[in-house]
Formats: C-alpha cells, sequence, structure tokens
C-alpha cells in the first residue's frame, strides 16, 4: 500500500533532473569539507565518496515509486524500517539498546551527535536569528540560546529577564546539549512570537541548556547534584530570581526538573515560575512496559535501572524514583506525553500523582507520537 500510495497522482511522476548535479555538487562539497575540516571522522576521500554514491543509488531506485523528493525520503524511511524490524526479529538480543551503556559506545554517540548538532544548530541559529554563547562550569560546556544581537540582561534594564533551564534527555547517558540547539532555537521563535502576539514584549526570554555528568562514568544522583548546581549558578552569579526560571527538559531532563524541583523543596527555597516535563522519565527504579512503536527499547531502560538500582544503595538513587515521592507544594506544572512513548505510563502516573497532591498541572497527550517527537522539525 506505501508503493502505491507514493507511485499515485501527478501523471509527471517526479523526474528529478536537477538528481546527477546535485550530485556532483554535494560531493565536491562534501571532499573538500572533509578535506580542509572535518577529516570526516577519519575516514578517506574513498569512503566520503562511496557512502554519497549509495545514497544517489537509493535515491534512483526508490525515485520511480514517488512524486517527489520528500515521497523518496519517506519511502527510503519505511522501508529501512521495515528491513530493520524483520532483520533484527530472529535476534531479539540485538535489538536491546543496553549496549550503548558501555563506556566506549557511550563516548561515540555523543562524539556522532555532537557532529550532527554542531551542523543543524548553526543552521537553526541563522534561520531563526538566534545566537550561541557556551560557557563552561564544573568542569562541562553549558550554552545559552538567546535572540540575535541580545546579551545577559542587566539590572537595570526595563524588561523583565525569563530563563527556559533546559535540561536534555538521554538515558542520563548519552547527547549533549548541542545537539538540542536546533529544538531551542524553534522554541525560542516560537516563545517570542506568542509574547508578540499577547502583547508581552517587556518580557526578554533566554533558554539555557544545561550539561551534566552522565552515566556510566558516573552514577546517579551526579546528574541531579549537577542540574541543581546550574539551578545555583542562575540564581547566585547570573542573579535571575528563581520566580523568573522556568524549568524544563525531555525524558531524563524531565526527571532532572522534577528532581531539583524536590529538592527546593526540602531546602524550603524559593520555586522557579514553573516546570515543563517533556515524556518525563520520572522512575529510573520502574520495570517498563514494551512498546513496539517506540524507538526507546526496553532493554535500554533495563540497563539504565540495573546500573543506577541494582548496583547502587537505595539511597543514592530514590531521588530518580520521582513516581514515589510526594508531590505536595511543587510550581505550575506542564506534562506532554506521547501515545507511543515507551514512558508513556509514567506520565499518565506523575500527573495522577501531582494532582493528588495539590500540584496545578496540565496534560497535553499527544495521540500516535513516540517519545520526545517535539525534537524533530
Amino acid at each position: 500500500k506505501h508503493v502505491h500510495k507514493f507511485a499515485s497522482g501527478r501523471v509527471s511522476g517526479y523526474g528529478a533532473a536537477y538528481t546527477l548535479p546535485v550530485f556532483l555538487t554535494v560531493a565536491a562539497v562534501s571532499l573538500w569539507v572533509n578535506a580542509t575540516h572535518l577529516q570526516w571522522l577519519g575516514l578517506a576521500h574513498v569512503v566520503v565518496l562511496l557512502k554519497l554514491v549509495l545514497l544517489l543509488a537509493v535515491h534512483e531506485l526508490l525515485r520511480p515509486f514517488c512524486l517527489s523528493f520528500g515521497g523518496v525520503c519517506a519511502l527510503a524511511a519505511h522501508v529501512g524500517s521495515a528491513a530493520n524490524a524483520a532483520a533484527l526479529q530472529p535476534w531479539p538480543s540485538l535489538r536491546g539498546g543496553g549496549h550503548v551503556l558501555k563506556l566506549p559506545n557511550a563516548l561515540a554517540f555523543r562524539r556522532n551527535f555532537e557532529l550532527i548538532g554542531r551542523l543543524l544548530g548553526a543552521a537553526a541559529c541563522w534561520r531563526h536569528g538566534a545566537q550561541l554563547e557556551s560557557f563552561r562550569l564544573n568542569g562541562l560546556e553549558h550554552l545559552w540560546v538567546r535572540p540575535r544581537g541580545g546579551g545577559a540582561t542587566t539590572a537595570e534594564s526595563a524588561r523583565r529577564r525569563v530563563v527556559v533551564l533546559y535540561y536534555h534527555g538521554g538515558g542520563y547517558a548519552l547527547f549533549s546539549p548541542r545537539f538540542f540547539v536546533e529544538f531551542a532555537c524553534r522554541l525560542l521563535t516560537q516563545v517570542r512570537s506568542q509574547l508578540r502576539a499577547a502583547d508581552a514584549d517587556a518580557l526578554d526570554v533566554q533558554i539555557l541548556l544545561a550539561n551534566y555528568r552522565k552515566l556510566p562514568e558516573v552514577r546517579f544522583p551526579a546528574p541531579l547534584d549537577d542540574a541543581m548546581a546550574m539551578f545555583d549558578h542562575l540564581v547566585s552569579e547570573e542573579k535571575v530570581s528563581p520566580g523568573d526560571v522556568v524549568l524544563a527538559g525531555d525524558s531524563a531532563g524531565g526527571g532532572l526538573v522534577l528532581g531539583t524541583l524536590l529538592r527546593l523543596r526540602r531546602a524550603r527555597r524559593e520555586m522557579p515560575l514553573a516546570a515543563l516535563c517533556n515524556c518525563p522519565y520520572a522512575d529510573l527504579s520502574a520495570d517498563v512496559a514494551v512498546s513496539e512503536h517506540c524507538f526507546i527499547s526496553k532493554s535500554m531502560l533495563d540497563a539504565i535501572r540495573d546500573l543506577c538500582v541494582q548496583k547502587a544503595p537505595r539511597s543514592s538513587w530514590r531521588e530518580g524514583a520521582m513516581l514515589h515521592a510526594d508531590l505536595r507544594g511543587l510550581p505550575p506544572l506542564f506534562v506532554l506525553a506521547a501515545e507511543f512513548d515507551i514512558l508513556h505510563r509514567q506520565s499518565l502516573e506523575l500527573v495522577q500523582n501531582a494532582r493528588a497532591d495539590g500540584v496545578q498541572v496540565e496534560l497535553d497527550v499527544h495521540a500516535h507520537m513516540a517519545h520526545v517527537f517535539t525534537l524533530f522539525p
């Protein structure tokens, strides 16, 4: 049915007369960049060229079934997904994600997605009129995403500075702030657009992408310690009032949001303005159910649980089990959930517990969506 879907439509079809010129241009640029800047992760020119030839071959094989380049991409994704599922079905263990927690694999994953994030982030900053500013704290790189031409708001400024302190996800083990720059640029553009529509231009909204130490180099609660340290830095060094901070995060970052709020409450400190959890990983001690539609595997979450819970005393990981915590006194909470998310049940339980504890909470469930779908443009 997918072939029929992509083959039906205009009589003219998808000629793609530009294919060869575009391929030659991309090949020339790629080889030049490889030779002068990236060394393409150490690969020889011939490997780069072979990859491009393979992509061209895939394009030409699928082109007769499609009406546009977007159709080729969609059909290629479908064929690849179906082939992957069929090939790995006899070996369920190969579909596991636990291997990514091995140190060499985790480092390679972060390095690869750091490069992808740099490329996507540079394009996004240009497209959305944003500027990126990095700084180091506790040996880690953190990133400010601000409107172009706007720096840190001074105390004398008439505009109220509101900071979205964002903790990225990745099972407490993967990714870095660089990979989330493109998403942060889109978020900043949308927030500023809504503020203009509401005639609230007096607010200067900025996004701080916070970093934290990761598994397997460290154990929980080290990521939460770093999340708390960044909040303290924002308040004490950047002079941002807690009432002008919105805590936000996706997946494991959503867990860091909840953990930070609970630490602030225990210390009887002033709470942030609000909090947002996107498909939160709210209980790393839980045994999650399998989701056939989610790209996050149960084996990966099981490996995280085994690493943090079964191999450590309860005192070290109990702050990562927010579904068992008393949530009274937390600020307004917005939870974004996805129907096909392997953590969908945790999102619903979090909302249920928060409402029972008197927290003002809003739940937004998106049907037929997978884990942290908002990351994809």
